[in-house]
């Protein structure tokens, strides 16, 4: 059976266009609900930030991803905090598999793909295929670099780096 986070992988993959490829995870979720315009639109919030919205079909579900323009900065060295991390080998095969061919996601500052960590957190923490979902990006996510995973409720985690700072929340039913 494949993952959720595989599925939604292979539904982006036809996005991966060289505009948005300094564009990251922002939000996703995944809900019932129909209708709407389906494909990419462009969003312009007060800020000058420009956000990309797909909407797309996901099996019997609908799909809605906002991505927003990354602006690249500076490792800092970030103490041991977590249990978990991505190697740059783990990434590569995630790369590979998928088709994912954002530079954003290779380099000496890789970002790890959100997708792969989604797809950690459903198979390795919660043991069960993502349903109903909603799933908040607050951070990007370094190669090599610790994480923690914390059960907040019985349907809410959150993802921490650091000296807990948030990477994600994750909710879902």
């Amino acid at each position: 059976m494949e993952s959720t986070a595989i599925a939604i992988a292979a539904v982006l993959k036809k996005y991966r266009l060289p505009a948005l490829w300094n564009y990251a995870l922002a939000t996703l979720e995944i809900s019932t609900k129909e209708g709407g315009t389906m494909g990419l639109q462009w969003r312009n919030f007060p800020n000058q930030m420009k956000a990309a919205v797909i909407t797309e079909s996901l099996t019997h579900d609908q799909l809605k991803v906002v991505l927003l323009p990354i602006i690249p900065k500076e490792q800092d060295p970030i103490p041991h905090a977590g249990t978990y991390s991505f190697s740059e080998e783990q990434v590569l095969n995630y790369l590979e598999e998928t088709g994912d061919d954002n530079p954003i996601h290779t380099g000496n500052l890789a970002i790890v793909p959100g997708l792969l960590l989604l797809s950690f957190l459903e198979k390795k923490i919660l043991q069960k295929p993502l349903q109903s979902v909603s799933v908040r990006f607050y951070e990007a996510l370094l190669v090599n670099e610790n994480f923690d995973v914390e059960q907040r409720t019985t349907s809410e985690w959150r993802v921490t780096k650091g000296s807990k700072q948030i990477l994600l929340t994750l909710k879902f039913s």
